[in-house]
């Protein structure tokens, strides 16, 4: 079905629900797809994680499970994990330091607007760029590396230190890019 057949459907279903007063719809659905289903492209999706929440995604001493299990279920119905890129706009708030193991990260307090705020300040070690190794086999990633502070040595280090993260990964886990500043 096209996407203006979809914008169609979706069209008139929304006038037939809101032309009558609905107080419950039952909704049955299959527990296999059916035969003449295609299956969903590989490219489908992607994630894109702040670098401040990164060691919560991937666990930190051990893999999280819940992350694992989502992408390694998304590979099983796509033949392939989802690209994970991770940066955003905690990216150019974060410099690596041979003296941080993971992660130390600085939040503003949370409040009911910001219930989980962005970090202010991230220092990185060696260690943080390695939890990649806790994604399912095959994942392709994309590390962001920080310009905005307009600091070349620092953006060096950083991308030095996600180079030599992926020399020792393996498992498949491959970086397929590095990107220099958020959203460059």
């Amino acid at each position: 079905m096209g996407r203006a057949h979809l914008r169609l459907l979706f069209a008139a279903l929304a006038l037939s629900v809101s032309a009558c007063s609905v107080s419950a719809i039952n909704v049955s659905l299959p527990i296999s797809a059916p035969g003449n289903s295609q299956g969903l492209f590989p490219t489908l999706l992607s994630f894109s994680i702040e670098q401040d929440r990164w060691p919560d995604w991937a666990g930190t001493w051990a893999r999280n499970e819940i992350t694992h299990n989502a992408l390694s279920n998304y590979a099983a119905l796509t033949g392939q994990p989802p690209n994970i890129r991770v940066g955003a706009d905690s990216e150019d708030h974060t410099f690596w330091s041979p003296t941080v193991t993971i992660e130390e990260a600085s939040f503003p307090p949370p409040n009911s607007v910001t219930p989980y705020p962005e970090a202010t300040s991230i220092t990185v070690g060696n260690a943080y760029y390695t939890l990649s190794r806790f994604l399912p086999r095959g994942t392709r990633m994309t590390w962001g590396v920080n310009l905005g502070a307009d600091n070349l040595t620092a953006a060096f280090l950083e991308a030095r230190a996600i180079k030599e993260a992926f020399d020792d990964i393996g498992n498949g886990i491959t970086l397929r890019s590095v990107e220099i500043g958020n959203e460059p």
